[in-house]
């Protein structure tokens, strides 16, 4: 059996990037969100397809380790930070505004 490009493409994503996935539903197609540990962003692809569809958030992010959705549907990101305080990002999924949530905390690694 031959998997499809873009699942095959996601399933790399993952392999390469140690990610975490959340998933967002605006009323229309479902978003699979994807912490990009190696690149310090969330990606989305399509819930059905696989299909990349947007980078939510490429600032504010360093290691992300873990998501989780919270109140007023908001995506909450554990940062390693590497040369940081650990943290926990605030993130809106629609906009992609980042704001720090939570700072030094010891280990971050999930949500």
């Amino acid at each position: 059996m031959r998997i499809p490009s873009t699942l095959s493409q996601l399933c790399l994503l993952c392999l390469l990037a140690t990610c975490l996935i959340a998933t967002f539903d605006q009323g229309h197609a479902a978003e699979l969100f994807v912490a990009d540990r190696a690149n310090d962003r969330i990606v989305s692809f399509d819930e059905t397809t696989g299909a990349f569809v947007r980078f939510v958030t490429t600032t504010g992010l360093d290691q992300p380790s873990g998501l989780a959705f919270g109140p007023g549907g908001f995506l909450y990101v554990s940062n390693l930070q590497s040369g940081n305080a650990p943290s926990v990002a605030k993130v809106d999924p629609v906009t992609g505004i980042t704001t720090p949530f939570i700072t030094d905390v010891v280990g971050p690694g999930g949500i």
